[in-house]
């Protein structure tokens, strides 16, 4: 994630595959919310949500889908494309934001 965040104008509009910590800071159903994802020495990279923030109870048994509850505070791999902010949509100091196409939790080491 270090050259993805030192030099993001070089990694713009490619498909791109990054895995980190998914974290979040404000009220998980705020509009201020801020969702990025983090490496071990610290480095931020802002991304969209991918699934819905909640669903309501599956019926007849079906299964749950998974919300963005079910990824937070866990390893994952993202896919998807870098692309500058817009002006109206900036949620932080970065003028980058990673559009997630999919997403998937890697599994804990033992």
């Amino acid at each position: 994630m270090q050259a993805l965040t030192d030099h993001p104008d070089q990694f713009a509009g490619v498909e791109l595959k990054v895995t980190g910590r998914l974290t979040s800071e404000g009220n998980y159903f705020s509009r201020g919310r801020k969702i990025f994802l983090t490496d071990e020495q610290g480095r931020r990279l802002d991304v969209t949500n991918w699934a819905p923030l909640s669903v309501p109870p599956p019926r007849d048994g079906a299964p749950q889908p998974k919300t963005m509850a079910d990824y937070l505070d866990q390893t994952v791999e993202l896919s998807g494309v870098l692309r500058p902010q817009t002006a109206g949509g900036s949620r932080s100091a970065s003028p980058w934001l990673f559009e997630v196409k999919s997403a998937k939790i890697v599994p804990r080491q033992p």
